[in-house]
């Protein structure tokens, strides 16, 4: 009777109390689950793991911070049946981001510097200095004379002139270097005419800046022929890397290879300068000579036209001008033996 009082019981409750009917049936459902989905274990622990994804975005420069989103984001645990003790929060992995540094750092260019204790005479490392030449140097086809010592290349490059495209040709600037300072230089230009055109009149054989001018005969496109002795201003060479500095492109890259190598120059070098042409082709060498050679020293000047060398400047110095005096002889006595090596080029 006992049992068949609780039966009674059980049917009423399950006819008059709903949420009881809910939670018995909740309690039923939720057992077989647990039955048929068991949890797993892994040593011990929950299986729930925290995970985080992230995926890069390739964000425009122009994108301001608030664009981008802060976090990443991260994908909600499992439903489990039952609460379990909450784990500790691994840190969810992210990129490392560099930061920019608070200064900004000048970087310095360290250029190769000489070992002067292999360079024997000129002070500069056989390997940083280059091949030297002695006696001549074969350019174009010309056999162009070199003053006594040892010539260095310091730049060379081929010329093509623009108004008459047909006349090519090579240049070089090479330089007597003692001790890590230049102590001679030669700026020698070859060209030949492809179709036998010839050569404009050059400008030095009538520059009023020359020192001295000897003309043998200057025909236009035919025979040209002089010599002269004039100032170069070497000065300018220290602006070699600013573009807007107005220089020739040869004694530009001269200025760079010299700065390079770690090697000074005087600030007044005289020239003896050679010039021959005919239809078929152009030699001309500019012999370059350092007065300091002879322990004669010039004023530190801004400017070519205040040079001790310039114009009427000259006349105040005796020692100087029996300095150009010894120039013109050395000139008049290589002026054949320049021809010479023109006329065998041809």
């Amino acid at each position: 009777m006992g049992s068949i009082s609780r039966l009674a019981v059980a049917r009423t409750l399950w006819k008059r109390a709903p949420w009881w009917r809910f939670a018995v049936l909740s309690s039923l459902l939720l057992s077989l689950l647990m039955v048929l989905f068991p949890p797993r274990m892994n040593g011990g622990r929950s299986a729930r793991v925290d995970s985080a994804t992230y995926q890069p975005t390739s964000v425009p420069a122009a994108a301001r911070q608030s664009d981008v989103p802060a976090t990443p984001t991260v994908a909600p645990p499992p439903a489990s049946p039952k609460p379990s003790p909450p784990t500790p929060r691994r840190a969810a992995a992210t990129p490392a981001t560099p930061t920019a540094p608070s200064t900004v750092a000048n970087a310095s260019l360290g250029l190769v510097r000489p070992d002067k204790s292999n360079g024997g005479a000129s002070g500069i490392d056989a390997a940083l200095l280059g091949p030297v030449y002695q006696g001549k140097i074969l350019m174009n086809g010309f056999q162009v004379p070199l003053p006594p010592g040892e010539w260095a290349v310091l730049a060379n490059s081929t010329v093509h002139v623009i108004k008459h495209p047909q006349n090519t040709g090579m240049q070089y600037f090479l330089g007597r270097i003692e001790h890590a300072r230049l102590v001679g230089a030669l700026m020698v230009i070859a060209l030949r005419s492809s179709d036998g055109s010839g050569f404009e009149e050059p400008g030095t054989c009538a520059s009023q800046e020359n020192i001295y001018t000897l003309k043998d005969e200057v025909t236009p496109f035919a025979h040209q022929a002089c010599w002269t002795v004039h100032l170069v201003f070497t000065s300018g060479m220290q602006q070699w890397a600013d573009k807007a500095a107005k220089m020739s492109n040869i004694y530009r890259m001269a200025g760079g290879d010299l700065a390079a190598k770690g090697v000074s120059y005087p600030q007044d070098m005289i020239a003896v300068h050679f010039f021959r042409s005919e239809s078929w082709g152009l030699l001309e060498a500019s012999y370059l000579f350092s007065p300091e050679s002879e322990n004669i020293r010039s004023n530190t000047v801004p400017t070519l036209h205040d040079s001790d060398w310039f114009g009427t400047n000259l006349q105040k110095y005796p020692e100087k001008l029996a300095y150009i005096e010894k120039l013109k002889q050395w000139g008049a006595a290589h002026w054949p033996p320049f021809g010479s090596a023109f006329d065998a080029g041809q």
